[in-house]
C-alpha cells in the first residue's frame, strides 16, 4: 500500500484553488470614427436587409408550428411571407422605407 503525505495533498488542493490573474486589455489608441460621417445605412439598405431576413427566416422557420401557434393555416402563413404581394412582409418593408431611419 502507498502512504500519502498529508502535506502534499493539501498543497495540491491549494494549487488547484489558485486562479491565474486576468490580463488587462490594452486601451485602444485610436478614438474610432464618427458614425454620423461614415454610416451608410440608407432607408433602402434597411429595407433590403429586412427583405433578406424575412426570406431567410421563412426558409428556416417551422411554418407548421407558427401556423398552429397563431391558429391559422400554413398556407396563410406562407402567403404573408411571400414577396411582391400586399401582405405583412410588404407592410414591414414599406414601414421601413417610410421611416426616416431614426429609431
Amino acid at each position: 500500500m502507498v502512504k500519502r503525505d498529508p502535506d502534499s495533498a493539501s498543497a495540491s488542493a491549494s494549487d488547484s484553488e489558485h486562479k491565474p490573474s486576468a490580463k488587462k486589455r490594452a486601451t485602444p489608441k485610436s478614438k474610432g470614427t464618427d458614425t454620423k460621417k461614415t454610416s451608410t445605412w440608407t432607408t433602402d439598405k434597411r429595407a433590403a436587409l429586412l427583405e433578406f431576413v424575412i426570406a431567410e427566416g421563412a426558409k428556416s422557420a417551422n411554418l407548421d408550428k407558427i401556423a398552429s401557434d397563431l391558429g391559422v393555416t400554413k398556407s396563410q402563413v406562407v402567403d404573408q411571407l411571400k414577396p411582391n404581394r400586399s401582405n405583412l412582409r410588404r407592410q414591414a418593408v414599406e414601414a421601413i422605407k417610410s421611416s426616416s431611419g431614426k429609431a
